[in-house]
C-alpha cells in the first residue's frame, strides 16, 4: 500500500523522508525487494541477552502475525540461496 501511494503521489522511490524498516529475519525478501527497487529499506538488528530481548520480540511477533504467512512463502527462496552459497561450483 505504501509503495502504491508513493506512486500515486509521484514520489521517487528514494525519497529522503520515506523509509521502510523491518526486524532482521522477518520477511527479509520484502526488504530485499524494496532495496533492490531503490526504496530506502533498512533492517533493525536486535541485540542483547536473550532474556532482555525476547519479551520485545514476542510482542512484535504477536503484532505482526500476518508477516509469518509471507515468511512461509519465503522458505523456498531461502533454501535456494543457502544451496547456491554452499555449492559455489554450480553458479
Amino acid at each position: 500500500l505504501a509503495v502504491a501511494r508513493m506512486n500515486d503521489l509521484k514520489l521517487p522511490s528514494n525519497h529522503g523522508r520515506i523509509h521502510f524498516a523491518q526486524i532482521l529475519g522477518m520477511v527479509d525478501n520484502l526488504t530485499n525487494s524494496l532495496g533492490a527497487a531503490s526504496y530506502n529499506a533498512t533492517k533493525l538488528v536486535v541485540f542483547g541477552e536473550v532474556v532482555q530481548v525476547l519479551p520485545w520480540l514476542m510482542r512484535r511477533v504477536q503484532e505482526n502475525r500476518d508477516a509469518f504467512g509471507a515468511q512461509a512463502a519465503e522458505l523456498p527462496v531461502l533454501r535456494n540461496e543457502v544451496f547456491r552459497r554452499l555449492n559455489p561450483l554450480r553458479r
